[in-house]
């Protein structure tokens, strides 16, 4: 199977957590993180054992058990660039994705004990919207 099929439904997979809004972004993280942890130190280490075992055991030589390893390194890394936020909004950017914009609304007041003292601030809040004609 070629990278990009798999980064394909990487991406798919991403988008449709994106996509669900009861998810938050923390949430969103885990369950990247915990998939690319089963797939890649599980799943893919699993599979590269067996299968040079077996060629070990039919007298393959050294550079094909070489290449086997190479190839299984390739596709585990794969996931090294879904591993952040800012780096899957990054691919999802460069793949002609648009994300909301975040336009001021006003000012929330919100209290706060600092020092055994009551202190009123302010903090801004935002609406998030996707430009008209772009969408993600």
């Amino acid at each position: 199977m070629e990278k990009i099929i798999i980064i394909d439904f990487i991406l798919k997979f991403i988008i449709f957590l994106y996509g669900e809004s009861s998810y938050p972004r923390k949430l969103v993280q885990e369950v990247v993180d915990f998939v690319s942890s089963f797939l890649r130190d599980i799943l893919l280490n699993s599979l590269q054992s067996d299968i040079i075992a077996i060629v070990k055991k039919n007298g393959v030589n050294e550079k094909c058990i070489s290449d086997i390893k190479t190839c299984f390194d390739s596709h585990a890394n794969v996931f090294n660039d879904f591993s952040t936020e800012s780096r899957r909004f990054s691919i999802l950017e460069k793949r002609g994705f648009f994300f909301p914009e975040e336009f001021p609304i006003g000012e929330l007041y919100v209290k706060k004990t600092c020092k055994q003292q009551n202190v009123v601030c302010t903090r801004r809040m935002f609406w998030s919207a996707h430009p008209v004609g772009k969408n993600l």
